[in-house]
């Protein structure tokens, strides 16, 4: 605790995106730590995209204040300290003002902490505003009411805005999560779809689809993920024509990676060389936590199929009025 109060100190005191450019010129304690550290490196080098890191390129932060809402929102989980519920309101409101247009995606994932927060906070303080987002959100992905949410023939909810399976399991992981708290704003039927959603969510990732999309598990499962650990042999030198771009099967089995993208059509190429085959911690983390909640859900997926919004239209979620 004492490590995360000091560190949400400074965020909170040098408020900014990650991937700006750098806060802190070459006369700072900062740029001097660098400089002698025991650890090699650069003195200074100019606030470029390649000197800010390869976060960047590939996982450009385009919002911050949902990120400072999200970290208010544990602190007062951990704490109970309503300094922290202050901060929690602060940073709410400076988000939906001057950031709220990109909540309009429906994401969650490591740029996109809104819908997250959310969740954490109706939980927390049980207040009708953090209901209406969360249920706002989840109508949208479950009964695709505004065409940014779309689902594949065999059942997939796939977002426009970030269609891998990772932003599948994040949505599965909200309505479940959402879909197990006791509120006034929840009915029972609502309950039981949010968790409906997310159970059939994850199953259709474990092989109700028509395959397997996690490595080593169920039905024809994928054998040639992009892994380079995978790939290469336990022994030996690792042939890059041969291990990392050759035709055939993983000869180590990177158990439980779920692959990032299969098809709209429901297809998947098992093909190393394949987008649909990459794998990635920010693929897998909301799907182990969704299957672990899982383990404790209430409910089973034969009450799922008896009428509780997995084959036909939801009218618990989809008619109903947002928390009624």
């Amino acid at each position: 605790m004492t490590a995360a109060g000091g560190l949400y100190r400074q965020a909170t005191r040098h408020e900014g995106a990650y991937t700006s450019r750098f806060k802190y010129d070459c006369t700072s304690k900062f740029a001097r730590a660098r400089v002698t550290s025991k650890v090699p490196r650069a003195a200074c080098p100019p606030p470029t995209a390649f000197a800010n890191g390869s976060a960047l390129v590939f996982y450009n932060s385009t919002s911050y204040r949902d990120d400072l809402l999200w970290a208010a929102a544990w602190m007062y989980r951990a704490t109970n300290d309503t300094a922290y519920l202050q901060d929690v309101n602060k940073y709410y409101g400076a988000h939906v003002d001057m950031e709220g247009e990109k909540d309009l995606s429906l994401t969650f994932d490591w740029d996109n902490m809104f819908f997250a927060s959310n969740v954490l906070l109706a939980q927390l303080t049980d207040e009708g505003a953090f209901h209406v987002a969360v249920q706002d959100m989840l109508k949208q992905w479950i009964c695709s009411t505004t065409g940014k949410v779309l689902f594949t023939p065999r059942g997939r909810a796939w977002n426009r805005a970030s269609p891998t399976t990772g932003g599948t399991a994040n949505a599965a992981l909200l309505s479940l999560m959402y879909g197990q708290m006791k509120s006034k704003f929840l009915t029972v039927g609502k309950r039981d779809r949010y968790t409906c959603f997310a159970r059939a969510q994850m199953r259709y990732l474990l092989g109700d689809g028509g395959r397997s999309l996690m490595v080593g598990w169920g039905k024809r499962p994928p054998t040639r993920p992009q892994s380079r650990s995978a790939a290469c042999p336990k022994t030996g030198s690792c042939d890059k024509v041969r291990h990392l771009f050759g035709p055939g099967a993983n000869p180590n089995v990177l158990l439980g990676a779920i692959v990032e993208f299969p098809a709209y059509d429901d297809a998947f190429a098992d093909v190393r060389a394949s987008n649909d085959s990459r794998v990635s911690i920010e693929n897998n983390a909301a799907a182990t936590s969704a299957l672990a909640g899982l383990n404790q859900a209430t409910g089973t997926w034969d009450q799922c199929l008896q009428g509780f919004g997995v084959l036909t239209r939801d009218k618990f979620v989809c008619d109903a009025a947002i928390y009624t």
